[in-house]
Order: structure tokens, then C-alpha cells, then sequence
């Protein structure tokens, strides 16, 4: 394993903002591959260390007990869970 300390000149916590700093040749930015595939697809942007696994984040949704759970909370609760798994496929 290789680790390599980086000491950065730019830190962005939004992912739109680091995708716009990488467009401007800015760096290298590590975000969700849905955020740039039109950019890689242009060429704007190249991808790096394409045999590397990127991690998934868990999501979680909290609410008030089941049974108190509104029609507009669970539908809104189906809506994601539907939609997270037709990007997953």
C-alpha cells in the first residue's frame, strides 16, 4: 500500500464546485462518477486509476415511529429507495 501526504492549496466540501475547480484545471477532485460522466464523455475531464474501487456511502433516512409515519413521508421513503435502486441496476 502506497500513501502519499497531500498538502492542498484549495479544499471544496461541494461537489459542484470541485467538478468547476477540476474543469479549470484546478487539480484532481474525487467525486460520484454521475457528477462528471457527461465530462468524461467530452474529454473535459479524464478519469484516474480506473481499476480503483470507490467506496459507496450507506444513506439513511430518520423519522418518528412506523406508526406515525405520514403517507407523504413514506411515499417521499419509496420514491428514494426506488430510485437508488434503478441507479444501482
Amino acid at each position: 500500500m502506497v500513501i502519499a501526504e497531500i498538502k492542498a492549496q484549495l479544499q471544496i466540501d461541494n461537489g459542484e464546485a470541485q467538478r468547476a475547480a477540476a474543469l479549470a484545471g484546478a487539480g484532481i477532485v474525487y467525486l460520484p462518477a454521475e457528477l462528471v460522466a457527461d465530462d468524461i464523455s467530452a474529454g473535459r475531464l479524464v478519469r484516474l486509476l480506473p481499476d480503483w474501487q470507490t467506496l459507496s456511502m450507506p444513506i439513511s433516512l430518520v423519522h418518528p415511529s412506523r406508526r406515525l409515519v405520514s403517507r407523504r413521508v413514506t411515499a417521499l421513503m419509496e420514491a428514494i429507495a426506488d430510485g437508488l435502486q434503478r441507479a444501482a441496476a
